[in-house]
C-alpha cells in the first residue's frame, strides 16, 4: 500500500511540474533583473543597448543594461507621478505619467541616451477636473511627432474623458486631437497612413493626416501592433485570441490564434523580420511564440515569463524583454534556427532504428501522429500523465524514411522531422 501511494503522488508531482514550468526555462534564460515594485511600462532603446521602466507610484524612471542586465542608474520624472507611459524615437526619449491634481499635465521629452531633460508638451486645453493619466505614447516613425492616448477619471463617478492628442515636437504644438471617445493605446503604421488605437470597444482605424475615423474592426483588445514591412496589424485580447489583419486588403481578418493556458493577453509584438509574434500576458501567460506562416504557437517560455507589462524584441531577433514581475531576458534564435534550436534538436536518436525519444512540457495529456511521405498518418495516439517530461515511441517496424511527427500538447503543437534507417 505505501509503494502505491508512493507512486501515485509520484506521478501526481510529475504531472503538477510538467504544467507549471517548461525545462528549456534555465537554457532560454539569459538573466533575470528584479525592480523594486510593479512594473508600470516597459521599453528597448533603439540601439538595442537600454531598457527603460517605470514603476507604479514611483517618480523615477530607470535604465537597465541589456547585455549584463544591470541597473545604470535611475532619473526622478519632471512631471507627473510615475513614468506610466514610455516611448523611444531615435533622438527621444518621451515619458508620460499619472497626475492626481488640476495642474496641467505635460509629457517629458528627454535625451535617449543620456537621459538628460530637454523638454515638455502641455496644452492649455488639457485640465483636467481630477485624476488623468497618459496611457500610451507613439512617435511617427520620422521620428518629428508625438502621438498620446490620455484619460481621466472626472467628477462623476466612473466617468471618463478620452483625448487621443498628436504634438509636432518642432513647435511644441498640439496639431491634431480627437476627444470624449473611450480610447486605449495608440500606434502609428511604419508608413504614416494609419493610426489603430482601441476605439470604444473594437479596433479603430484612422487616417493618420487627418484624424478620420476609416473603419472598426470587430476585437475588443488590450493592445495592438503594426508588422515592420507594413503588411499587418495584430491584435490581442482578454479572450485570449491574436488576430491578424490584412493592412493592403481593407484590414480583411487573415489570421487568428488562440491562446489556451490563460486568455488574459496584454502585449504583443512582431519580431523585425516580420515573421514571428511574441505575446504575453497576466495571470498564468508565458511569453510565446506564433509562426505566422505556418500558423501555429511554436515555443512557449517558462520561469512564469508573463510579459504583462510589456514585450520587447531586439532588432537582430537574438532577443526578447518580458517584464511581469520581473525583467526577463531570453534567446531569440534565427528564422532558420528557431524550431531547430527549440524544438529538433532535443529528440534522439534521430536518426532512429528502434525507438526515439519525443521531449514533452506544459500537459496533462498529448495527442501523438507520425505521418508518413505520402501524407498518411501511421500511428495516432494519446498519452496522459508523462512522467519525466518524455514519451518514448518504438518506430521498429516502420519503413525506412522520412516521418513527420506531430505533438498536441493543447496550448502547442509541436511538429518534428524524424529520419527512420
Amino acid at each position: 500500500m505505501k509503494l502505491l501511494f508512493s507512486l501515485f503522488a509520484l506521478l501526481l508531482l510529475s504531472s503538477f511540474s510538467l504544467f507549471s514550468q517548461n525545462p528549456n526555462a534555465d537554457t532560454d534564460l539569459v538573466w533575470k533583473f528584479y525592480p523594486e515594485g510593479t512594473i508600470s511600462q516597459m521599453k528597448l532603446s533603439p540601439d538595442n543597448a537600454v531598457l527603460v521602466y517605470g514603476i507604479q507610484a514611483d517618480t523615477m524612471f530607470y535604465f537597465l543594461n541589456t547585455e549584463t542586465g544591470s541597473l545604470i542608474k535611475s532619473i526622478r520624472v519632471k512631471h507627473g507621478l510615475d513614468a506610466n507611459a514610455i516611448a523611444f524615437s531615435e533622438n527621444y526619449l518621451a515619458i508620460g505619467g499619472n497626475y492626481n491634481s488640476k495642474n496641467d499635465i505635460y509629457v517629458d521629452i528627454y535625451n535617449n541616451k543620456t537621459g538628460d531633460y530637454l523638454f515638455s508638451l502641455t496644452d492649455s486645453n488639457l485640465a483636467f477636473p481630477t485624476y488623468y493619466s497618459f496611457k500610451n505614447l507613439c512617435f511617427s516613425p520620422d521620428g518629428k511627432y508625438l502621438l498620446a492616448n490620455i484619460d481621466s477619471n472626472t467628477n462623476k463617478l466612473n466617468s471618463y474623458v478620452n483625448k487621443l492628442y498628436l504634438w509636432d515636437l518642432e513647435t511644441k504644438k498640439v496639431v491634431k486631437k480627437i476627444e470624449n471617445v473611450s480610447f486605449a493605446g495608440g500606434i502609428i503604421s511604419k508608413d504614416s497612413k494609419y493610426i489603430a488605437v482601441r476605439y470604444n470597444g473594437k479596433v479603430g482605424i484612422f487616417d493618420y493626416n487627418t484624424f478620420k475615423l476609416i473603419k472598426t474592426l470587430e476585437h475588443g483588445i488590450n493592445n495592438l501592433c503594426f508588422s515592420p514591412d507594413g503588411k499587418y496589424l495584430a491584435t490581442c485580447a482578454s479572450d485570449g485570441y491574436i488576430k491578424i489583419w490584412d493592412i493592403n486588403n481593407d484590414f480583411t481578418l487573415w489570421k487568428e490564434y488562440k491562446y489556451q493556458r490563460d486568455p488574459f493577453l496584454r502585449h504583443i509584438k512582431f519580431s523585425s523580420d516580420s515573421k514571428y509574434i511574441v505575446s504575453g500576458g497576466g495571470g498564468e501567460c508565458q511569453t510565446t511564440i506564433w509562426d505566422i506562416n505556418v500558423n501555429k504557437l511554436i515555443y512557449e517560455f517558462g520561469d512564469l515569463s508573463g510579459g504583462s507589462a510589456g514585450i520587447e524584441i531586439s532588432g537582430d531577433n537574438k532577443y526578447i524583454y518580458s517584464a511581469k514581475e520581473k525583467i526577463s531576458k531570453f534567446h531569440l534564435f534565427k528564422e532558420t534556427d528557431i524550431v531547430s534550436e527549440f524544438i529538433n534538436k532535443t529528440i534522439y536518436p534521430n536518426p532512429s532504428k528502434q525507438f526515439f525519444t519525443l521531449p514533452i512540457s506544459n500537459s496533462f495529456q498529448v495527442e501523438v501522429k507520425v505521418i508518413n511521405n505520402l501524407g498518411q498518418i501511421i500511428f495516432s495516439n494519446t498519452y496522459n500523465n508523462i512522467i519525466n517530461n518524455q514519451i518514448t515511441i518504438n518506430c521498429q517496424n516502420w519503413v525506412n524514411g522520412t516521418y513527420i511527427i506531430q505533438v498536441n500538447t493543447g496550448n502547442i503543437i509541436q511538429t518534428y522531422k524524424l529520419l527512420k534507417d
